[in-house]
């Protein structure tokens, strides 16, 4: 079966999307051949489809004509005899997927807008939801299977046990690919002094402060800087840390289905409620850059806090919890997932 995946990546868009997509094809790929329709993709990234061994193909769809742009994909879905479209991109509208559902047997849509009508056959929706946003999402797409919830994804594949974390020697820090609020640069500044701690920061190829960060910090002993990490050294350096600070984007789902408390900063507005959700169950701590200083760090990490939800000990043993039960079922959407695509060749 021929499965094509349209997604971009850019110092706009960010790498999510694509770092999300290339995993989900790495577990498909057994039996099938993988495309990527891409209109905008780093020189970095092209490389990496390429070594994985999947075909990418360069979508011209820069215009603003719907029917143009249907006419673009048609084209390379016919040319490739494409059976499922797995579609990560927010510039691919309702009508453009109504009319793209017609001419596969599958449409799927990755998205996390809840007012949206996606015209999919299958869609997922990797964020922590609430019953609002979930009674939105079924009435605006009544036809289609959906997956709701960080359990419904392949971002993570973790074959490992998961291990309770009580005391952190090692913080692992990223951004996203952009990061514009050079927080990755603010949070080593705080931190760079914690000798007894080892500072795992990761670098995103659009990230314009990538240079200072790496020049800037290059000599400290206890502070490691990475950049073109591929997925499995991203997933294993989180594996290999007690705490996480991060964004809210896709890697925040990958900190948690590995077990892992995370400090979160984010301005970004979409965001935003899948961040309350997430901080109702305790698994993360939202804060402000303004937030954070050496005496919180302090009195985080060594348990000091009057509230015993503001503890590392007690958000950590949380996301434990909430990784085991996340992997059990992962298991059963993968199997089942990978059930619809056998049905489908029969």
């Amino acid at each position: 079966m021929n499965i094509a995946f349209r997604v971009d990546s850019s110092s706009k868009i960010g790498g999510g999307h694509f770092y999300r997509c290339l995993r989900f094809a790495e577990q498909l790929r057994r039996k099938n051949k993988i495309f990527f329709f891409s209109n905008i993709l780093s020189n970095y990234q092209k490389k990496i489809v390429k070594r994985k061994k999947f075909f990418l193909e360069n979508i011209n769809i820069n215009f603003s004509n719907t029917h143009k742009k249907y006419l673009e994909i048609k084209r390379l879905i016919n040319k490739n005899k494409i059976d499922y479209l797995i579609v990560d991109n927010y510039e691919t509208n309702s009508n453009l997927k109504e009319k793209i559902r017609n001419i596969v047997k599958k449409l799927i849509v990755i998205d996390d807008r809840i007012n949206e009508k996606h015209n999919a056959n299958i869609l997922i929706n990797n964020n922590y939801l609430n019953k609002y946003e979930k009674k939105e999402i079924f009435k605006n797409n009544k036809n289609a299977l959906k997956f709701l919830g960080p359990e419904f994804n392949f971002n993570v594949i973790n074959k490992k046990d998961i291990k309770k974390k009580y005391i952190c020697k090692k913080i692992f820090i990223f951004f996203g690919m952009i990061d514009r609020e050079n927080y990755t640069y603010k949070i080593l500044q705080i931190l760079k002094k914690q000798e007894q701690i080892k500072l795992i920061a990761v670098v995103g190829i659009f990230n314009k402060n990538r240079k200072k960060i790496i020049n800037k910090f290059r000599n400290n002993k206890n502070i490691r800087i990475y950049e073109k990490l591929d997925n499995e050294s991203l997933i294993k350096k989180i594996s290999t840390s007690d705490l996480t600070i991060g964004s809210g984007g896709v890697n925040l789902i990958e900190r948690i289905s590995l077990g892992k408390a995370s400090i979160v900063i984010s301005k970004v507005a979409n965001q935003q409620k899948g961040l309350i959700n997430i901080e109702k169950k305790k698994l993360i701590l939202k804060k402000r850059l303004s937030n954070l200083n050496k005496k919180f760090f302090k009195d985080f990490l060594n348990n000091n806090s009057n509230n015993k939800n503001l503890h590392f000990k007690k958000i950590s043993f949380n996301c434990y919890k909430e990784a085991i039960r996340i992997k059990h079922q992962k298991k059963i959407f993968i199997n089942k997932f990978k059930k619809i695509i056998e049905n489908e060749k029969n």
